[in-house]
This record gives C-alpha cells, structure tokens and sequence, in this order.
C-alpha cells in the first residue's frame, strides 16, 4: 500500500492550509469481554458496551452494533455477542435481558429479530451452532437454554449446573445434535437437543472450565482450565484419556488446521503423530502439542474382548518470537483473511492478550503482527520520517502503558518497545528519524536507535535497541526532547558522527521542577556501533522553575532551550557546550528571558522553524507568540472554549495549529490572526499533536483512545469550490430561465438542488395559483407536480415544509403541500424508516394542531354573522301589514341620533340632544302600549278613534299601568338601567348608544309598537314642552323602556309631567346594556 504521506504537498493558491479531512482513524476495538469469529474473517468484539466487527487479519473496521439511543452506561448496553460462523450476522444479549439478531453485512447494523425477555439473568455467554440457526446461551441464572433465532422462541432449557455458566458451544457433530456448558462447579455438561437431557457430566478438572476443542476425527475432545491442566476425552463416551500438566493457568484451546502439520514435519515427528493443539494461558507464550489416538491389544479375563482406549501427547513448539504480554493471553482463536479464507497461508493464529491487544502467528507459530484492541488515553505523537525506501511511514505513540507502540499508518500494525517500568508520558523523534527519547513516569528517560527500522517494514521488538537509559531525576519526567541539528549529524557519516557526536544532547523536564541536559553515550569504535544500553548521568541540572514543569523545547539551531510549566511562566535559556578532544567539557545554561503573560500554567511550549519567536499554549485558553529579540508578546490567539494542551507549527511557521480539552483543532494564520478552520476531532481531551515534516498531514490522539491521520485537502477544496460555484451559476441562470417559460417542476427540481427553500416556496406559490386560476373543481394541484419528485426531494421538502407551515402567511401551501405527499409519496412503513421522522412530525403537527384551532374558531365566530344575516332576511321578507299598520322601521331618526352622538362636544350637548330627539320617539311608544293594553281599544265598530272624559281616563290608568310595567320588564328591562348608564364616559356611551339604536331598528317588536299607533300632535306637542330639557339622558332603546310610562301618563293626567332629574350619584361603568 502507498503510504498516506508520500505524495508531495501541493500548495493552495493562498500559500495556507483551510481544510483537512479525516485519512485514517485507529480507534479502540476491543475492552474486554467475549470475542467471537466467522469463518469469513470477521471478528466481533465488545468494546464499551457496544460491539465492534472487524476484519480480523487487516484490523478494518467494518461497523459497529450499538442499541440505539442508549448511551453505555445505561440498562441498555450490551454484554455479550456472538458471531454466525457463515453470514454476516451476530447474536447479542445486553442487560435488559433482551436477545438481538442484527444484520452486518453493510456499514450499518441493521436490527432484525428481538427476543425479550429472554433470560431471567444477564447472558455471560453465546454461540451459535454450525448451521446458524440456533443459539445456546448460559448465564447466570445457572441455565442453559437454545433459542431459534430465526423465529424467535426458545426451544429447549436446561437445568443441572451448580454454579454461573461463563462457556458453551456445540458440538461439531450433527447426528446428534448436542451443546455443551462449562460452569464454575468445574464441570462440563453436555446436553443432547433430540432427547433433551444431559447425556454427559464431564469431571476432571480443580478449577472453572475455560476451553473447549473437537477433534471429529480423531474423536477427541480437549479441555483447558486454570488448574494448569490440559485434558483429553474420547467424544463419544467422553471418558478421559489423558491430562498433562502444562504449569500455567490455561485461558484457550484450538485444533489447528492441517496447514499447521509441517510443524510436525520440521520436529521429525510426521509419522508418528496425527493432530496438532494449541493453548494460551498466563504466562504469555503459546505452545503447541502434538497427539494421536491409539487402542491398545485385546485383554484377557474380565476385560476380554474389549479395547482401551488411550492417546500419545508430546509438546512440539513454543513461541520463540513475538511480544510477551505481561498480563498473558486471555484467549486464542483461528482467523482467516476474508476472501482468501481458503488458502493455507490466509489462516493465523489469533492469540488476544490481558491487555486487550491482538497478536498474529502462522500455522509455524512464527509472529506476524500486533494490533492494538484499546489506546487507553494517547498522551504523545511523533512522526517517525522515513529512510531512503518506499517502507510505509511509521507513527510513534504514547499511551497511558509503559511501552511505546509505533504504528504503520497502512495497516496499524504495531512495533512495541518495551523497556520502560510505568507510563511513558512523552516522546520525541530525531529529524532524520534515526532516534527515538522516551521520558516516564519510573523517573527515568531512555534513547532508542531506530536506524535498524529505516527502510525495513519487517522490523520487530528485537531491532529497537536501546542505546542509553538516563537516571537522576527524582519525580516523573513529564517532558523530553532530541536536539535536532546534531543528531541529525549524527545519523549520517562516519565523519559526521565523530565531529559532531559530542554535540548531540537530550533535554529533560520533571515535575521535580528541574532542567537536566543528557550527553549521547560515547563511540565504541569508529564504525560508530555503541555499546549495551549506559546509565548516564545529567550533564546540567538547574532548578528551572517554581511549580511542575509541563514542557521543554530546543531550538532548531540548538542554542535555546524553552521551558514551560505550572507557575504560568516561560523560561527561555541560552545554551554553550564546550568540546574537548574526546568528549564535552562542560555544558553551560544562561537564562535569557522570563516570560511571563498567562494567566494559567502553560501547557506547550513550542520554537518557530523560521522566526525567531516561540509559542506557548496555555489553561487560560489562550496562545501567545513570543519574539526573541526582546521577550515580548508579538501575537494572541484566542478562540478555544478550554484549556490549550498542544500545538504544532504548520507550513514553514506560517500557520499553526493548536488543540484542547475541547476536543477540538484550530488552523490559525500568525500573520493575520485569524482562525482558519475548526476541526471536531475527538470527543474528549485531545493530549497529543504533530505535524508531519511534508507539512501535509497532522496527527492527533486523545482521551477518547482514537488516533486520527489528518490530510490537508486545502487544494482539492478550493478546486472543488471552483467547480460549484461555476455550477451554481449556471443553475442559477436555468432557473430563471424556467420561471420565465413558467416551467414550475424544473424550476423546483433547480431549487432542490440549489438548496433554496424561499426560492423553492415562491416557485410553488406561482403553480399553486396558477392551476386554481385554471382548475374549476379546486382539487390539490401539488399531486401531480410531487409525482415526479425523488425520494431526496420528497424528505428534503418536508424539511421545507416544517419551516414554512410555522408561518400563518404560508400555512394554506404547507398544508396542501403536506396532504399531496402524505397521499400519493410517504407511506407510514417509509416515515418509520426515515432517521428524522419523529422530529419532523412534532415540528409540522405542533403548528397544524395551531392553525386547526384557528380555523375552528374562524368557523364559530361565522355563525354569528349567518345568524344576523338570517335575522335581517326575516325582517325584509316581513308582512307589510301587521294588525293593520306598516312594520318597517324608521332608519332615517337612527341615523340622526347616531350624527348628534358623534358631534357632540360635551356630556351636557350629548343629553340635551338626545332629549330632544328622542323623548318624541318614546312618548309615541308610550303611547302605542297603553293603547295595545287596554280591553277596549277605544274604537268604535267603524274604526275611528272615540274621544272620552278626562274621568274616564283617568279612572282606567291604574290597571293600564301595571300591565304596561309588567311587559316593560319582560321585553325592555327595567328602568333601573337608565340609572346605570350615567356617568358614563362620553365614547362609552356613544357606543353604547350606537348599539341600542342598531338593536332598536333591528327589533321587529320595538317597531311593532312605536310604529302601530300614531299619537295626536296635540299630545306630542304638550308632552315635549312639559319635559323641555329635564329629559333623562339615555339611549334610545332604554329611552322606551324607561320614560314611556311617564310620557302615557302625563297624557292620560292632563298633559302635565313631573320632569326627571339627574342622578346625583357617582358616575359608573356602563352596564352591558346590549
């Protein structure tokens, strides 16, 4: 494969980096728990509650099983899986007690089948059986059940176990079918699905099962455990045959293949021996014994005619290469690469350590590779430069371990190097790539020679020799670095190494607050071979600093040393060294400036590769550039939202870039201070940042235990810019163009494409008013027009959609719009498919069920006018002549009553006009219900009107006046509300007024009884002048109800009317009078 960093950058136009993008990612695979593989070469593994399926011999990551929407902590998270041996499928179980069938043949698990409630406990383990059908759990319920995944139901349950089921599997054998459990009662049952029982109780063992292997041919069975025992049993009767002690606890058991028999072949042993079984336990070494099964003679007497069954066991080879796991192995297992699972060189050996890492060995048990299943936190990153050859570049890591892994970006395959007692915290490569410095948490700093690694991909462990190990400081060395100028001469000539090898130095900082410059070790010979690893002693040691010291930088000439710590300062020092003939005399540090600016302690202190300045990243959140000339502050940069924890220098110093606790990475130009470009990389601290020396790629590592291979693609995106922009214009111009020929559906489709909603919403307001224009029946017009529509536009319209039905103006299109999709695009199986439905549907009903409500009440308040409506029809269509009078009422006094209201200037000119207009108006009512009440109506058989006496009248006005007050208060009120109404304030009472009129004229029974009776002039005349302008002053419509009865009265007593005066009281609020 082609490394990622072999092409030459190419520079943008402006000379500056704006973009990167993620090239390769090495994240965490496996943490732990059961691992299970498929004969296609796929592993699935747990890792934090989720699982991981990968390809097992590249490390590839395919996809990853998750419950969705349930974080790993939660109930939710799974605890065990398993693999289908021929199809890309696995079986998980997680605390909810759910079983799960998802599918992964894609890059995204698809769920299948639930089966809830499966057990009565948490699962601890799974397997399927050789067809893939069925499934065999046991947990810690001390059950074991199988379960037909494919239908979901569970077929058989077993009971026998004393103790926690941590293993099963089945048997290889068909005919029967049979499954087999390991508990921790040392036990391993087996339990046949045909006759469902136990068959078999297979005791032998001082401890927990850990291993089961078939060996159908031979008829053997072989089981490991941690009582340091590997035995063998006959698979038919399963009695023993033999145990052999192998001295350590035993994780995991495999029958190699046939490809591994020239194994047998190399030992001499081909002959004599059939089958070949691999084991891993604690001590971290895998080893392979050889065994055949052989029946002894005939016996004599009791036992005649019966054959003892015995086998022959001798251990063949032991792993002599490779990384020792400390923690041992906690499994092994056969993988196979994929699409050339067939061929003999494809199969491996996959052994999986204590520290959840994996390691691959051929059928000869020789080491291929170490992958890394979990980073832990990544605390440091180098780019380890390559040789002269085209040998993939290398990347050196620091994790939270005491080895240093240096992974090949093509495959991320790993070369430990091991040598340190704890933690390393960082790293630092020479520029030439020829050395490595390592600083730890033991106190201690170590120099590697990587020229055995330049141009060689098969390097191991072995070719990492450690040149010297520094001692002298007395807490963790949190820092170190290479001096850069010299070393690099060091690596190169014999003549380079002897004039200038005296000058090489390491430089080192601890949190016991000191300084110390390290001398390479001295030449052996002139071939320039050094000797076994030295323990050197500090050429200089200072006390730099008041508090932890965080960081130390040289310059790239290596006259200056810069370092940062705790106490929010910056020390910068001047360095001399002396040579003498053979080695340095004496190696001297000035300081040269204190620099002093942050607010919080300083986490990175970093040398320009051009200027003369440096730059310190701090907790304050901020990044300064300090020049060198006089200490002061040239440059800040502030934009990240937490403490600065690394940066790197980008594009000859012109540029930098800086990450944070914030996760995030900051492109930043010095000259101009700005941010160039914010890159989310990691989802937690990100400790570590390097850039490559092409200045094409970045490294970044962190807390999450991912590491990320940044590429600059400032160059492809600005060309791709080009190209959009120039495309963009052109769809810009088609769509005007469409909406001038009045082509609606290709001018949506550009507005698609486009992504412009509000051109998107004109477009389809123009069509909607076209085709009602033209529509007769007012059918929805968007049917057909969303016909020709895709399923990317379908949902990117409803999306629109949302937006747009929040808007009343636009709610009548959203809705049509929303009903032509709903009934010819979307069925109900598609919106439960699609990831955003359920925020789509709250966002579209929450602003429907609003605009419903609305038009719910649009429609009662309609029914109001139809009412009034209906009530003014009656009253037109109306019999002209009723008890022998005309019913139509007179418009002509409203409108009049209705001027003097409005032109009044004051209380006292609104009621004296009002008297004046209305109490004719009144008296004439008054006078038309005395008339209506009395038993003789006072006409003669002619119907003219009788004139009597005054007696007469006056006699007969009691009784006309109880009946007159009696239909007052049942049609008009009573006159209480006259008294209500003053005191009002004059647009009050205007209005008021206006709608007493407009209830007087509308009223047929008003006009009934004003305008049936006619009053004789004379009465009329005698009554206004009695009232004059003491008239109370009201609305028309209490006006009758009220001062009728007095106006009848003085009619019926003479003519003289006592006139009403004014309340004295307190003016009110109106009462609703209408």
């Amino acid at each position: 494969q082609n490394s990622p960093f072999k092409s030459a950058m190419k520079a943008s136009r402006s000379g500056l980096s704006r973009a990167f993008r993620r090239e390769r990612v090495h994240a965490g695979a496996h943490s732990g728990g059961g691992i299970s593989v498929s004969e296609r070469g796929f592993l699935a593994c747990m890792y934090f509650g989720r699982v991981n399926i990968l390809e097992a011999v590249a490390h590839n990551l395919r996809c990853r099983v998750q419950n969705e929407g349930e974080d790993d902590d939660e109930e939710g998270s799974l605890v065990c899986v398993c693999i289908k041996p021929t199809a890309d499928e696995v079986v998980t179980a997680d605390r909810q007690l759910r079983l799960r069938r998802w599918g992964v043949a894609g890059e995204k698990a698809t769920l299948e089948k639930t089966v809830a409630r499966a057990t009565e406990a948490p699962v601890l383990a799974l397997a399927y059986d050789k067809s893939g059908t069925l499934v065999v759990t046991g947990g810690s319920d001390r059950l074991v059940r199988v379960f037909d995944m494919e239908k979901g139901f569970c077929t058989h349950s077993f009971r026998g176990h004393m103790g926690l089921v941590h293993h099963v599997t089945f048997a290889p054998t068909t005919k029967p079918l049979r499954a087999l459990s390991c508990s921790e009662d040392t036990c391993v049952k087996v339990w046949d699905l045909h006759d469902n029982r136990c068959v078999a109780t297979v005791k032998g063992h001082m401890s927990a099962v850990t291993g089961v292997a078939f060996d159908v041919a031979a008829k053997v069975m072989v089981t490991c455990a941690r009582d340091q025992v590997l035995s063998f049993w006959d698979l038919e009767t399963f009695g023993n045959l033999l145990n052999v002690p192998v001295y350590e606890e035993m994780e995991g058991v495999q029958i190699l293949p046939a490809a591994a028999h020239r194994m047998l072949v190399e030992a001499g042993e081909d002959a004599e021996y059939s089958g070949l079984v691999a084991a891993a336990g604690g001590k971290g070494l895998l080893r392979v014994w050889a065994y055949r099964r052989e029946d002894a003679g005939k016996k004599t007497g009791k036992d005649k005619g019966k054959a003892k069954k015995k086998i022959k066991v001798k251990l063949v080879k032991e792993q002599s290469d490779g990384p020792t796991p400390e923690l041992g192995y906690k499994g092994i297992l056969l993988a196979r690469r994929g699409a050339d699972a067939g061929a003999p060189e494809a199969e491996q050996i996959l052994a999986v350590s204590g520290d959840h890492n994996f390691l691959f060995f051929d059928m000869n048990l020789d080491f291929q590779k170490l992958t890394i299943g979990y980073n832990d936190d990544i605390l440091d990153v180098k780019e380890l430069p390559a040789g002269d050859g085209d040998a993939p570049h290398r990347v050196v890591v620091a994790t939270n371990s005491a080895d240093v892994r240096i992974f090949d970006t093509a495959d991320f395959s790993v070369v430990p190097v091991q040598g340190h007692t704890d933690t390393v915290l960082s790293v630092d490569v020479s520029k030439d790539g020829a050395f490595l410095a390592t600083a730890s948490k033991d106190k201690t700093l170590r120099l590697w020679d990587l020229r055995p690694m330049l141009g060689d991909s098969s390097s191991r462990l072995s070719d990492v020799p450690c040149l010297m190990e520094c001692r002298g400081h007395t807490d963790a060395v949190g820092a170190v670095c290479i001096a850069q100028k010299a070393a690099a001469a060091a690596a190169g000539s014999v003549t380079k190494w002897e004039a200038l090898w005296e000058h090489a130095f390491l430089a080192s900082a601890a949190s016991d607050k000191t300084l110390k410059v390290w001398l390479f070790p001295p030449l052996d010979n002139a071939s320039g071979k050094l000797s076994s690893p030295q323990s050197q002693t500090p050429a200089l040691s200072i006390k730099a600093h008041d508090k932890d010291i965080n960081a130390v930088a040289i310059a790239p000439n290596d006259s200056l040393i810069a370092t940062a710590s705790q106490d929010k300062a910056v020390h910068v020092y001047e360095l001399r060294i002396e040579a003498g003939k053979a080695r340095a005399k004496r190696v001297e540090l000035d300081l040269k400036f204190q620099l002093k600016g942050h607010k919080r302690g300083v986490w990175m202190v970093k040398f320009s590769p051009i200027d003369r300045a440096i730059a310190t990243s701090s907790g304050d959140r901020t990044i300064k550039i300090w020049g060198l000339a006089n200490g002061q502050c040239l440059k800040t940069f502030q934009g990240h939202t937490s403490s600065v924890l690394n940066m790197a220098f980008l594009r000859n110093g012109m540029q930098l870039a800086s990450c944070g606790a914030d996760g995030l990475i900051k492109i930043w130009t010095i000259r101009t201070n700005e941010c160039e470009a914010t890159i989310d990389a990691h989802s937690d601290k990100i400790w570590a940042l390097a850039a490559t020396h092409d200045g094409g790629h970045l490294l970044s590592g962190g807390s999450d235990s991912t590491l990320v291979v940044w590429k600059d693609v400032t160059v492809e995106e600005e060309e791709r810019q080009i190209v959009e922009n120039e495309l963009m214009v052109e769809k810009e111009q088609e769509l005007a163009n469409s909406l001038y020929k009045r082509d609606f559906r290709r001018a949506a489709a550009l507005s698609f494409e486009l992504d412009k909603p509000l051109r998107l919403l004109k477009v389809l307001s123009d069509y909607l008013d076209q085709q009602w224009m033209r529509s007769a029946e007012k059918q929805n017009p968007f049917v057909e027009m969303v016909a020709t529509w895709n399923e990317k536009y379908v949902w990117k319209s409803l999306e629109y959609l949302k937006t747009w039905n929040a808007n009343m103006k636009h709610m009548v299109l959203a809705q049509l719009l929303l009903d032509a999709l709903l009934r010819t695009r979307i069925s109900p199986k598609s919106w439960k498919r699609h990831k955003d439905s359920l925020e789509l549907c709250d966002g579209i009903l929450t602003y429907t069920s609003k605009h419903a409500e609305r038009v719910d009440r649009l429609i009662e308040a309609s029914y109001l006018v139809d009412h009034v409506l209906r009530c003014n029809t009656e009253l037109l269509d109306a019999d002209p002549t009723q008890n022998g009078a005309a019913v139509t009422p007179n418009l002509e006094d409203e409108r009049t009553k209705y001027t003097i209201a409005e032109e009044a200037e004051s209380d006292e000119d609104l009621e004296e006009a009002m008297d004046l207009a209305v109490v004719p108006a009144a008296e004439t009512a008054a006078q038309a219900v005395q008339d209506e009440d009395l038993p003789d109506d006072g006409r003669g058989q002619d119907g003219e009107a009788q004139q009597g006496t005054p007696d007469e009248e006056h006699e007969s006005a009691p009784k006309t006046r109880s009946k007159r007050k009696r239909r007052r208060s049942q049609e008009l009120g009573t006159a209480d509300a006259v008294e209500e109404t003053k005191g009002t304030p004059r647009r009050s009472l205007r209005r008021t007024r206006s709608r007493a009129s407009a209830e007087f004229t509308d009223s047929t029974e008003v006009a009934e009884f004003t305008e049936s009776t006619e009053v004789p002039e004379s009465t009329a005349t005698a009554d206004a002048q009695s009232s004059g302008k003491k008239a109370t002053d009201t609305p028309s419509s209490a006006k009758v109800g009220t001062d009728a009865p007095s106006s009848a009265k003085a009619a019926k007593g003479g003519g003289e009317t006592t006139p009403m005066r004014r309340s004295k009281r307190k003016r009110s609020k109106p009462n609703h009078l209408t």
